[in-house]
């Protein structure tokens, strides 16, 4: 199994240099601080203190997630294949702006396994502070954009009121702690468990209990 930590705290600077490409004894030191809400992965920003080189002064590593409920999703549905494939084989050929992977980790035993040493794009940590404003403050600012563009877009009251609707029940969902990870499967797998319960219904002639007949 190839070694992979999931957390900083776990990093080592010569471990680190190697992986950015540098003798192992560059890099005196580092501090992190987390970055982000990803569901199925925690990243983190690296600030780094090299010594007699040029390396990059801050990275973001993303590693696999800490919450063994999110992992298992992970790996389940190969998000984190699925990412690191499109770093190493795509990402460079693309036309639009990504961030530069200085490595590429995935445990080909275990896909639940896995680490991205991302380049730290510019102006992020701006867009990131935003997150630090008071919700009482931020949410109306945001909801008075989504007004607005929404609108601008169609012309539609409708899809005013839709946006409403789905707004309170999202509220809904957090103020009684109904956990995400089973939202964001339903929103990925709805399609695909709505298109196998009709093709069951249809081999069975309508008949529900062949749901339940048979493995």
């Amino acid at each position: 199994m190839t070694y992979l930590p999931d957390h900083p705290e776990k990093f080592t600077a010569a471990w680190l240099a190697e992986k950015l490409g540098f003798p192992e004894a560059a890099l005196k030191g580092f501090d992190y601080t987390p970055v982000g809400t990803g569901q199925v992965g925690d990243s983190y920003r690296l600030q780094l203190d090299w010594h007699a080189v040029d390396g990059p002064a801050t990275i973001i590593a993303k590693c696999s997630a800490a919450d063994p409920t999110s992992r298992e999703t992970a790996r389940n549905m190969n998000l984190y294949e699925i990412e690191a494939n499109w770093y190493g084989d795509y990402a460079a050929n693309v036309s639009v702006r990504t961030p530069y992977a200085y490595y590429v980790g995935l445990d080909a035993a275990d896909i639940g396994n896995f680490m991205l040493l991302l380049l730290n794009i510019p102006m992020v940590g701006i867009f990131v502070s935003v997150l630090m404003v008071p919700p009482r403050i931020l949410m109306p600012i945001v909801a008075m954009v989504s007004f607005v563009g929404i609108y601008g877009i169609s012309g539609s009251t409708f899809d005013l009121l839709v946006m409403i609707v789905f707004g309170v029940m999202g509220w809904g969902l957090r103020k009684l702690d109904v956990p995400l990870v089973p939202v964001i499967l339903g929103i990925l797998l709805g399609n695909q468990m709505e298109a196998n319960l009709r093709r069951a219904m249809t081999i069975s002639d309508g008949d529900w209990t062949a749901l339940v007949a048979s493995p």
